[in-house]
Protein backbone atom coordinates (compact mmCIF):
# COMPACT_ATOMS: atom_id res chain seq x y z
CA UNK A 1 0.00 0.00 0.00
CA UNK A 2 1.44 3.77 -1.26
CA UNK A 3 -1.34 5.86 -1.02
CA UNK A 4 -2.28 7.07 2.27
CA UNK A 5 -6.13 8.27 1.21
CA UNK A 6 -7.49 4.67 2.58
CA UNK A 7 -10.74 5.36 4.41
CA UNK A 8 -13.95 2.98 5.50
CA UNK A 9 -11.70 0.06 5.33
CA UNK A 10 -11.74 -3.24 7.48
CA UNK A 11 -8.16 -5.60 7.96
CA UNK A 12 -9.78 -9.55 7.44
CA UNK A 13 -7.26 -11.96 8.76
CA UNK A 14 -7.88 -14.91 6.57
CA UNK A 15 -6.41 -18.58 5.79
CA UNK A 16 -6.51 -20.70 2.53
CA UNK A 17 -6.87 -24.12 3.88
CA UNK A 18 -3.66 -26.39 3.33
CA UNK A 19 -3.66 -30.43 1.56
CA UNK A 20 -3.89 -32.93 4.36
CA UNK A 21 -2.03 -35.25 1.73
CA UNK A 22 0.71 -34.28 0.74
CA UNK A 23 0.71 -31.92 3.72
CA UNK A 24 0.85 -28.29 2.89
CA UNK A 25 0.26 -25.95 5.82
CA UNK A 26 -2.65 -23.60 5.98
CA UNK A 27 -1.38 -20.23 4.32
CA UNK A 28 -2.60 -16.85 6.49
CA UNK A 29 -2.55 -13.88 4.97
CA UNK A 30 -4.10 -10.14 5.38
CA UNK A 31 -6.67 -8.69 3.45
CA UNK A 32 -7.45 -4.77 3.30
CA UNK A 33 -11.40 -4.52 2.25
CA UNK A 34 -13.66 -1.80 1.72
CA UNK A 35 -16.56 -2.35 3.49
CA UNK A 36 -18.30 -0.48 0.37
CA UNK A 37 -16.74 -2.68 -1.94
CA UNK A 38 -16.26 -6.26 -0.10
CA UNK A 39 -15.56 -7.68 -3.71
CA UNK A 40 -12.26 -6.64 -4.06
CA UNK A 41 -10.28 -7.76 -1.23
CA UNK A 42 -6.57 -6.48 -1.60
CA UNK A 43 -3.73 -8.68 -0.17
CA UNK A 44 -0.91 -6.85 2.00
CA UNK A 45 2.70 -8.51 2.40
CA UNK A 46 3.57 -9.30 5.85
CA UNK A 47 6.81 -7.79 7.35
CA UNK A 48 7.77 -11.23 9.13
CA UNK A 49 11.19 -12.64 8.66
CA UNK A 50 11.37 -15.04 6.17
CA UNK A 51 11.97 -17.98 8.37
CA UNK A 52 8.49 -17.48 10.11
CA UNK A 53 6.00 -20.34 9.44
CA UNK A 54 2.98 -18.33 7.71
CA UNK A 55 0.31 -20.10 9.96
CA UNK A 56 2.11 -18.86 13.10
CA UNK A 57 0.79 -15.65 13.17
CA UNK A 58 -2.03 -13.22 14.60
CA UNK A 59 -3.13 -9.79 14.55
CA UNK A 60 -2.79 -8.35 17.89
CA UNK A 61 -4.95 -5.36 17.15
CA UNK A 62 -5.09 -1.83 14.84
CA UNK A 63 -5.28 1.46 16.17
CA UNK A 64 -4.68 4.77 14.13
CA UNK A 65 -3.11 2.67 11.02
CA UNK A 66 -0.60 0.67 13.23
CA UNK A 67 -0.90 -3.12 13.01
CA UNK A 68 0.18 -4.97 16.00
CA UNK A 69 1.26 -8.53 15.01
CA UNK A 70 2.47 -11.08 16.56
CA UNK A 71 4.55 -14.39 15.61
CA UNK A 72 3.95 -17.34 17.76
CA UNK A 73 6.75 -19.36 19.42
CA UNK A 74 6.83 -22.79 19.04
CA UNK A 75 8.15 -25.02 21.83
CA UNK A 76 9.18 -28.12 19.47
CA UNK A 77 11.37 -25.41 17.44
CA UNK A 78 12.36 -23.41 20.58
CA UNK A 79 11.38 -20.06 19.00
CA UNK A 80 10.20 -17.40 21.23
CA UNK A 81 7.37 -15.13 21.02
CA UNK A 82 7.89 -12.08 18.96
CA UNK A 83 5.69 -9.06 18.20
CA UNK A 84 5.86 -6.32 15.67
CA UNK A 85 4.57 -2.92 15.38
CA UNK A 86 3.49 -2.00 11.31
CA UNK A 87 2.40 0.75 10.04
CA UNK A 88 1.34 -1.06 5.85
CA UNK A 89 1.04 2.81 4.31
CA UNK A 90 4.80 3.73 5.08
CA UNK A 91 5.64 0.33 5.17
CA UNK A 92 7.60 1.08 8.42
CA UNK A 93 7.66 -2.28 11.05
CA UNK A 94 9.40 -2.54 14.38
CA UNK A 95 10.59 -5.81 16.10
CA UNK A 96 9.46 -5.69 19.71
CA UNK A 97 11.48 -8.39 21.43
CA UNK A 98 9.24 -9.51 24.40
CA UNK A 99 10.78 -10.36 27.68
CA UNK A 100 11.83 -14.29 27.85
CA UNK A 101 9.29 -16.50 28.42
CA UNK A 102 8.29 -20.46 29.34
CA UNK A 103 6.93 -21.43 26.11
CA UNK A 104 4.64 -23.56 28.61
CA UNK A 105 2.99 -20.14 28.94
CA UNK A 106 -0.32 -19.18 27.00
CA UNK A 107 0.18 -15.53 25.86
CA UNK A 108 -3.01 -13.21 25.46
CA UNK A 109 -1.85 -9.71 23.89
CA UNK A 110 -3.80 -6.15 23.65
CA UNK A 111 -2.44 -3.03 21.50
CA UNK A 112 -3.82 -0.10 21.74
CA UNK A 113 -3.30 3.69 22.19
CA UNK A 114 -3.45 5.12 25.64
CA UNK A 115 -4.74 8.65 26.12
CA UNK A 116 -3.38 9.13 29.33
CA UNK A 117 0.23 8.95 28.38
CA UNK A 118 -0.49 10.06 24.89
CA UNK A 119 1.81 6.44 23.75
CA UNK A 120 0.95 3.18 22.14
CA UNK A 121 0.84 0.05 24.68
CA UNK A 122 1.27 -3.22 24.38
CA UNK A 123 -0.46 -5.96 26.87
CA UNK A 124 1.13 -9.25 27.52
CA UNK A 125 -0.72 -11.60 29.52
CA UNK A 126 1.02 -15.01 30.44
CA UNK A 127 -1.14 -17.86 31.95
CA UNK A 128 0.17 -20.67 33.68
CA UNK A 129 -1.41 -24.01 32.09
CA UNK A 130 -1.17 -25.84 35.12
CA UNK A 131 -1.81 -23.37 37.95
CA UNK A 132 -3.63 -20.81 35.77
CA UNK A 133 -1.80 -18.21 37.48
CA UNK A 134 -2.21 -14.67 34.74
CA UNK A 135 1.02 -11.87 35.13
CA UNK A 136 0.47 -8.48 33.04
CA UNK A 137 3.08 -6.70 31.22
CA UNK A 138 3.18 -3.80 29.43
CA UNK A 139 5.21 -2.79 26.46
CA UNK A 140 5.88 1.19 25.90
CA UNK A 141 6.47 2.28 21.91
CA UNK A 142 7.91 5.64 23.28
CA UNK A 143 9.86 4.44 26.04
CA UNK A 144 10.47 1.40 24.28
CA UNK A 145 10.36 -0.93 26.94
CA UNK A 146 8.36 -4.03 28.67
CA UNK A 147 7.29 -3.07 32.46
CA UNK A 148 5.98 -6.15 34.80
CA UNK A 149 3.01 -5.08 36.87
CA UNK A 150 3.87 -7.40 39.61
CA UNK A 151 0.11 -6.84 41.71
CA UNK A 152 -1.48 -7.51 38.48
CA UNK A 153 -2.17 -11.05 39.43
CA UNK A 154 -4.84 -13.19 39.42
CA UNK A 155 -6.06 -17.00 38.68
CA UNK A 156 -7.70 -17.02 35.15
CA UNK A 157 -8.07 -19.64 32.64
CA UNK A 158 -7.99 -16.75 29.29
CA UNK A 159 -8.91 -18.61 26.16
CA UNK A 160 -8.61 -15.47 23.93
CA UNK A 161 -5.37 -14.67 22.49
CA UNK A 162 -5.74 -11.17 21.38
CA UNK A 163 -7.74 -8.70 22.93
CA UNK A 164 -10.67 -6.17 22.56
CA UNK A 165 -10.40 -2.32 23.72
CA UNK A 166 -13.55 -0.71 24.66
CA UNK A 167 -13.22 1.93 26.85
CA UNK A 168 -9.85 2.20 27.80
CA UNK A 169 -10.05 -1.40 28.95
CA UNK A 170 -8.77 -4.53 27.36
CA UNK A 171 -11.03 -7.16 27.42
CA UNK A 172 -9.95 -10.80 26.60
CA UNK A 173 -12.39 -13.94 27.05
CA UNK A 174 -12.52 -16.65 29.82
CA UNK A 175 -13.45 -19.46 31.95
CA UNK A 176 -15.36 -19.41 34.81
CA UNK A 177 -12.68 -21.50 37.22
CA UNK A 178 -15.85 -23.19 39.01
CA UNK A 179 -17.63 -24.05 35.42
CA UNK A 180 -15.82 -24.28 32.23
CA UNK A 181 -19.43 -24.21 30.55
CA UNK A 182 -19.37 -20.59 31.38
CA UNK A 183 -17.39 -18.21 30.11
CA UNK A 184 -16.39 -14.55 31.60
CA UNK A 185 -14.14 -11.49 30.81
CA UNK A 186 -11.02 -10.76 31.71
CA UNK A 187 -10.29 -6.87 31.64
CA UNK A 188 -7.23 -4.62 32.41
CA UNK A 189 -7.16 -0.76 32.74
CA UNK A 190 -3.50 0.65 31.26
CA UNK A 191 -3.83 3.41 33.01
CA UNK A 192 -4.74 2.42 36.68
CA UNK A 193 -2.61 -0.86 36.02
CA UNK A 194 -5.91 -2.89 37.31
CA UNK A 195 -6.55 -6.68 36.75
CA UNK A 196 -10.31 -7.89 37.30
CA UNK A 197 -13.31 -10.20 35.54
CA UNK A 198 -16.64 -9.31 34.58
CA UNK A 199 -19.32 -12.21 34.21
CA UNK A 200 -21.10 -13.03 30.91
CA UNK A 201 -24.91 -13.67 30.70
CA UNK A 202 -26.03 -17.33 31.64
CA UNK A 203 -26.80 -19.83 28.73
CA UNK A 204 -24.01 -17.95 26.83
CA UNK A 205 -22.77 -20.47 24.07
CA UNK A 206 -19.40 -20.27 21.72
CA UNK A 207 -19.11 -16.02 22.58
CA UNK A 208 -17.11 -13.83 20.43
CA UNK A 209 -15.85 -10.36 21.92
CA UNK A 210 -16.10 -7.32 20.12
CA UNK A 211 -16.17 -3.94 20.72
CA UNK A 212 -18.90 -1.69 19.42
CA UNK A 213 -19.21 1.60 19.28
CA UNK A 214 -17.42 1.98 21.95
CA UNK A 215 -18.86 -0.68 24.69
CA UNK A 216 -18.10 -3.82 24.99
CA UNK A 217 -19.89 -6.58 23.08
CA UNK A 218 -20.27 -10.21 22.63
CA UNK A 219 -22.25 -12.36 20.37
CA UNK A 220 -23.23 -16.10 20.89
CA UNK A 221 -22.94 -19.10 18.50
CA UNK A 222 -25.27 -20.63 15.65
CA UNK A 223 -26.05 -23.45 17.77
CA UNK A 224 -29.87 -22.89 19.37
CA UNK A 225 -32.10 -22.28 17.32
CA UNK A 226 -30.53 -21.33 13.83
CA UNK A 227 -29.79 -17.50 15.80
CA UNK A 228 -27.13 -15.57 16.52
CA UNK A 229 -27.43 -12.82 19.42
CA UNK A 230 -26.01 -9.41 20.20
CA UNK A 231 -25.44 -8.63 23.52
CA UNK A 232 -23.71 -5.52 24.58
CA UNK A 233 -22.81 -4.25 28.05
CA UNK A 234 -24.50 -1.24 29.42
CA UNK A 235 -23.13 1.92 31.78
CA UNK A 236 -23.91 -0.56 34.81
CA UNK A 237 -21.87 -3.43 33.52
CA UNK A 238 -25.13 -5.58 33.06
CA UNK A 239 -26.10 -6.85 29.42
CA UNK A 240 -28.65 -5.93 27.27
CA UNK A 241 -29.47 -8.32 24.02
CA UNK A 242 -29.54 -5.61 21.10
CA UNK A 243 -29.94 -8.10 18.12
CA UNK A 244 -31.04 -11.85 16.97
CA UNK A 245 -30.00 -13.02 13.56
CA UNK A 246 -31.87 -15.51 12.44
CA UNK A 247 -31.69 -18.00 9.79
CA UNK A 248 -28.95 -15.34 7.03
CA UNK A 249 -26.56 -18.44 7.37
CA UNK A 250 -23.87 -16.58 9.13
CA UNK A 251 -22.29 -18.78 11.14
CA UNK A 252 -20.32 -16.70 13.61
CA UNK A 253 -18.93 -12.73 13.55
CA UNK A 254 -15.26 -12.10 13.59
CA UNK A 255 -15.11 -8.46 14.42
CA UNK A 256 -16.86 -5.39 14.48
CA UNK A 257 -16.41 -2.50 12.12
CA UNK A 258 -16.79 1.55 13.92
CA UNK A 259 -20.11 2.01 11.99
CA UNK A 260 -21.92 -0.88 14.00
CA UNK A 261 -21.96 -3.48 11.21
CA UNK A 262 -20.37 -7.10 11.92
CA UNK A 263 -18.00 -9.19 9.73
CA UNK A 264 -19.08 -12.42 9.71
CA UNK A 265 -18.64 -15.72 7.44
CA UNK A 266 -20.88 -18.41 5.97
CA UNK A 267 -19.75 -22.01 4.77
CA UNK A 268 -18.85 -20.44 1.39
CA UNK A 269 -18.50 -16.33 1.84
CA UNK A 270 -17.55 -13.52 4.03
CA UNK A 271 -20.80 -11.16 5.29
CA UNK A 272 -21.11 -7.82 6.18
CA UNK A 273 -23.65 -7.44 8.46
CA UNK A 274 -26.09 -4.12 9.43
CA UNK A 275 -28.11 -6.10 12.21
CA UNK A 276 -29.80 -2.37 12.90
CA UNK A 277 -30.87 -2.33 9.08
CA UNK A 278 -31.63 -6.42 8.35
CA UNK A 279 -28.99 -5.67 5.31
CA UNK A 280 -26.26 -8.84 5.04
CA UNK A 281 -24.32 -8.40 2.20
CA UNK A 282 -21.75 -11.28 0.55
CA UNK A 283 -18.82 -12.31 -1.03
CA UNK A 284 -16.73 -15.42 -1.83
CA UNK A 285 -13.73 -13.45 -3.09
CA UNK A 286 -11.47 -14.16 -0.39
CA UNK A 287 -10.45 -17.49 1.18
CA UNK A 288 -13.26 -19.63 2.85
CA UNK A 289 -11.48 -19.27 6.55
CA UNK A 290 -11.81 -16.09 8.05
CA UNK A 291 -10.40 -15.48 11.66
CA UNK A 292 -10.44 -11.96 12.57
CA UNK A 293 -11.66 -8.81 11.55
CA UNK A 294 -10.33 -4.89 12.49
CA UNK A 295 -11.12 -1.88 11.68
CA UNK A 296 -8.89 0.21 9.64
CA UNK A 297 -8.08 3.59 8.78
CA UNK A 298 -4.20 4.61 7.14
CA UNK A 299 -2.37 6.88 8.55
CA UNK A 300 1.43 7.98 8.41
CA UNK A 301 2.06 7.59 11.79
CA UNK A 302 5.99 6.71 12.47
CA UNK A 303 7.25 4.01 14.91
CA UNK A 304 10.45 5.94 15.63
Amino acid sequence: MTNPEYYDFFIAHCYDQGRRWPYKPSQHKLYVINKNNIHKPMALDLPLPSCSEPNRFSVVGSCNGLLCLAYLGSLKRKRQHRIYLWNPVTRQHKDVCMRKQNLQHRVSLGFGFDDASRDYKTVSVLTDRFDFVSRVSVYSLGQDCWNRIDHAEMKARVLQQCAVIAKGLFYWLMEEKSDPRRFGLVWFNVQTEELGTTSLPDGISCPSVFELKGSVAISTGYIINHEIGIWKQDDDHGWIKIHAIKNSGITGFYGCLNTGEFVGGTYYAIALCDPANKVIKYSNNLPRGILRAYNYSASLVKLN
